[in-house]
């Protein structure tokens, strides 16, 4: 089941990928940046308005219609995907991170635990601490 959470997470993060690649025309190594950013204020306020889950399924699901939709259409035009190498590398390194990473257990107080454990603790409340 957690394999299907990370492919659908991969997906939806791939519809904002060209979503701000076709439309927005920023730079291609920005956009990983302004879509995880953007995905964290949105997300920032939907705990402020204690609505964290339904936050993060419409935008999972908004993801995946940018998805659909950016796909439709570079087929309706014939037109093939453009990849900067730069964010395949990115790609690979954050799967490597994952993995390095796979079942690390936050107990020491520095700054990377002191993030992992507020983030879990935001995700089993699903609220802000």
């Amino acid at each position: 089941m957690q394999i299907i959470k990370i492919i659908i997470l991969i997906l939806s993060l791939i519809g904002y990928y060209l979503l701000f690649q076709r439309k927005v025309k920023l730079k291609e190594e920005f956009i990983p940046i302004v879509v995880i950013v953007s995905i964290s204020l949105i997300m920032f306020i939907a705990f402020i308005l204690n609505i964290a889950i339904l936050g993060t399924i419409l935008i999972t699901l908004a993801g995946l219609i940018f998805l659909v939709k950016s796909v439709y259409e570079m087929i309706k035009n014939k037109e093939k995907p453009k990849i900067n190498f730069n964010i395949i590398f990115l790609a690979i390194f954050v799967i490597w991170a994952a993995i390095i990473l796979k079942g690390t257990i936050l107990i020491h107080y520095d700054n990377f635990s002191h993030w992992g454990m507020i983030a879990r603790e935001m995700l089993i409340t699903d609220k802000l601490p």
